[in-house]
């Protein structure tokens, strides 16, 4: 996936769950945070970030916080790709989605058509792929936090994503194939596992899900400043089985 045109800023803080003030060009702007996630570790004053911008009457902020650097030093963050990361969390469903049509994913495979964000239940999944009389039904995490190079989610209490883990289940309740997708929008992850301190009750239910025979996949990412694409599957914490 393209990204369009990156404008440099520096990050200054974090005003609420989707707003956030970066200095471009030395002005303070209000930029968009598309994440709900917290970030700490990414958002930090000082850090190198990337920007698109989004012209519209309808909007309150010009800017679309995009990519961070993980290096205070913006040479370092130009020289070495692998210092990026990807925040924009509307994307990862994207990267699914192209990769699935690709064929670069051989966890799923032969499907014949799809929709994006489709509703079942009482929740909305982000992707529905179907093949003859089977459909797959599938929720797709973005996930930017790692630590010893383990990818963790959420970094954020999120009743979202159990309500959405209860929709799987029930979809293969219906005789229905279901999955989660954890996208790591970033190089340096060799594993997968739920954050379980940030989150116990969404541990619990992955936990109860995959019983249910919800599968789930990670990915992790290679990211550019324009581009990026999952390269390959990492393993899921066996821990979680």
């Amino acid at each position: 996936m393209k990204f369009p045109p990156l404008r440099q800023g520096e990050f200054g803080t974090r005003t609420n769950r989707f707003s956030a003030v970066v200095a471009i060009k030395n002005e303070n702007r209000l930029v968009y945070v598309p994440n709900t996630g917290r970030l700490n570790e990414l958002l930090r004053p000082g850090a190198h970030c990337f920007l698109s911008y989004q012209s519209s009457i309808s909007r309150k902020t010009d800017h679309d916080l995009v990519l961070v650097s993980l290096d205070y030093s913006i040479q370092e963050a130009h020289e070495s790709n692998s210092n990026l990361v990807c925040i924009d969390s509307r994307i990862s469903p994207l990267l699914v989605w192209e990769s699935v049509w690709a064929g670069s994913l051989s966890e799923f495979q032969g499907y014949q058509s799809g929709l994006k964000e489709v509703k079942f239940g009482g929740s909305r999944l982000d992707l529905e792929f179907n093949r003859f009389d089977k459909r797959l039904y599938v929720e797709v995490k973005s996930v930017n936090l790692v630590r010893d190079r383990i990818a963790l989610f959420p970094d954020a209490p999120t009743s979202r994503g159990c309500r959405q883990l209860k929709t799987l289940v029930e979809a293969i309740q219906r005789g229905n194939r279901a999955a989660i997708v954890f996208v790591v929008q970033r190089s340096d992850a060799e594993m997968f596992s739920v954050n379980h301190v940030q989150d116990p009750d969404f541990a619990l239910m992955l936990r109860w899900a995959m019983n249910q025979g919800v599968e789930v996949f990670a990915y992790k990412c290679q990211v550019t400043f324009n581009d990026i694409w999952i390269t390959n599957r990492i393993p899921v914490d066996s821990k979680l089985n």
